[in-house]
């Protein structure tokens, strides 16, 4: 006869909390995604843009610091990353006009 061996204790506990895991990550999913798209259908693109010219112009002023001068909060994650995309290409900008002119004050000392 055959017995039928019972699943262990541990084996048990580790399965419901590995459920539970799965389950709080696709909810924290399934919301970002819900909140990217009923953002992404609100919000008109002068909005998007205007956050990315004062992100651009924010990332020049600060030159070489890094990160942005202000605290920026938004509510909305679509106007953060174009306020975040337009600071980076002003930093780089700066950074490059920068480097052109230490390169050319070097070129000028020989």
């Amino acid at each position: 006869m055959v017995e039928k061996k019972e699943i262990p204790l541990y084996t048990k506990i580790g399965f419901r909390v590995t459920v539970v895991v799965l389950l709080v990550l696709t909810i924290f999913l399934v919301q970002r995604c819900v909140d990217s798209v009923r953002y992404g259908t609100g919000t008109a693109e002068m909005e998007v843009l205007e956050q990315y010219q004062r992100g651009y112009a924010a990332g020049i002023r600060q030159g070489g610091m890094g990160l942005p001068e202000e605290s920026v909060e938004f509510e909305n994650p679509l106007l953060k990353k174009a306020y975040l995309r337009g600071f980076r290409e002003g930093w780089d900008s700066a950074r490059r006009v920068e480097k052109s002119e230490k390169s050319s004050a070097q070129r000028s000392t020989f």
